[in-house]
């Protein structure tokens, strides 16, 4: 997903203090640390609603950049039984989007434009989280250095292009010395009020040198639930083509090579 690939990772290793750093460059390396080429990743997920027993779901995650700039993403349930096959299909070029959700008993449903806060298999994950629109508004600002446990972090606030009523606004804590995001905060324009937050708990540093994070959760503030998110397995340089982010592919659950 974009906030597991793009969201909260790192373009390059840098020994450069991030204070020396634009807010636009920050942003900037942040969605350029996305993996190059197709990826396959296998994802841990427990969910819980206002401190009751969490819930586990297995998902495993296809993503690969598009011809037109954009990405194309395919999510499906492995776990619980029970629910294995549910799949939400979504292509992301800039603000736009598309795709549909799939599941065995209601079949396919298309997204809209009035499905970005749709909840992703009834996590506190939306699409919007898969989106990250936030990191493409025109103001990004640096508003403060903070340390988050004893890792220097600098704040940027991203506000939207319009502050309609009740607009959303983000706050991202980027790692000064590795530049990987560790918190994520929205809340409503004109207030301090967190409606929805990122943590990162755990970060490892990849074969090329980027800094991921391991662990993460995602919390609604609003709704109470909140969902924490581990990646298990991870495997990139895959050479997906059309046929793998068709309407089709959405309906039938297969491995990283194609394979049921």
């Amino acid at each position: 997903m974009r906030w597991f690939f793009c969201l909260l990772s790192v373009s390059v290793v840098s020994t450069v203090n991030a204070q020396q750093y634009s807010a636009d460059q920050l942003i900037a390396a942040v969605k350029a640390g996305a993996p190059e080429g197709g990826v396959y990743a296998r994802l841990r997920m427990e969910h819980s609603i206002g401190g009751a027993k969490a819930s586990v779901l297995q998902v495993q995650v296809k993503r690969r950049p598009a011809p037109d700039g954009g990405t194309d993403q395919l999510y499906q349930l492995l776990y619980p039984k029970e629910r294995k096959g549910e799949g939400l299909l979504i292509h992301i070029e800039g603000r736009k989007f598309s795709g549909a959700t799939f599941s065995p008993a209601s079949g396919v449903r298309n997204l809209t434009g009035s499905s970005a806060d749709d909840s992703m298999f009834g996590t506190a994950l939306t699409i919007e989280d898969l989106r990250a629109s936030f990191l493409t508004w025109s103001s990004q600002t640096i508003v403060g250095q903070e340390k988050i446990g004893s890792v220097p972090c600098t704040i940027v606030e991203s506000k939207p292009d319009s502050s309609g009523k009740g607009a959303i606004c983000a706050r991202s804590w980027i790692d000064s010395a590795r530049l990987v995001t560790l918190r994520v905060q929205f809340f409503i324009g004109g207030s301090d009020k967190v409606v929805k937050d990122v943590e990162t708990h755990r970060v490892s540093r990849g074969k090329s040198g980027r800094y991921l994070p391991v662990s993460f959760t995602v919390t609604n503030h609003e709704t109470g639930a909140s969902t924490k998110v581990e990646g298990v397995r991870s495997d990139s340089g895959i050479a997906y083509t059309d046929a793998d982010f068709s309407a089709e592919a959405l309906k039938v659950v297969t491995g990283a090579s194609g394979s049921e």
